[in-house]
């Protein structure tokens, strides 16, 4: 069994060392030294110092779920909370779908919440168009690409 696997079993998340070296340089060296019961402990506790370091910052916990895990990392969503882009792109290309949990956030910008209306929901997203239509480029796109159409409410009349 590869150190990886066993590493992600003890941990419960996929673990790739070799990712988590841009954490912790010293992982390598460490790596190295599993062969002894202090070896193993060491590599135990600086992997899970670089898991923590990932979990700190929206962008890492985002490249890791989205890379590596390839998948939904829950225990570190709070940390996406953070950050209305990295909940907009965790919803779009890691949970592939809605996440109503973040969705408060992400329409707290008209950027995000048009992007998710149009990207994610695919449809109108009636509790953000205040946020949107205050912004007039995002209200144009928003009339464009979400409604396909006039937008009166907005002041979106025509569409060029």
């Amino acid at each position: 069994m590869l150190i990886d696997d066993v590493l992600s079993s003890h941990f419960g998340v996929k673990v790739d060392l070799t990712y988590l070296q841009m954490f912790d340089a010293d992982l390598q060296h460490v790596k190295d030294a599993i062969y002894t019961e202090d070896g193993l402990k060491k590599l135990i506790r600086k992997v899970q110092d670089a898991i923590d370091s990932v979990k700190r910052s929206p962008t890492h916990v985002y490249n890791y779920a989205s890379t590596v895990i390839d998948g939904r990392w829950p225990e570190a969503e709070e940390t996406l909370k953070k950050d209305p882009f990295y909940c907009l792109l965790y919803s779009y290309h890691v949970i592939k779908g809605r996440w109503p949990e973040a969705e408060e956030i992400i329409r707290r910008k008209a950027h995000t919440a048009y992007l998710y209306a149009h990207h994610v929901i695919d449809g109108r997203w009636p509790e953000a168009e205040e946020i949107i239509k205050a912004d007039p480029s995002k209200a144009y796109a928003y009339a464009k690409n979400v409604i396909k159409g006039r937008w009166p409410e907005a002041g979106i009349l025509d569409l060029f």
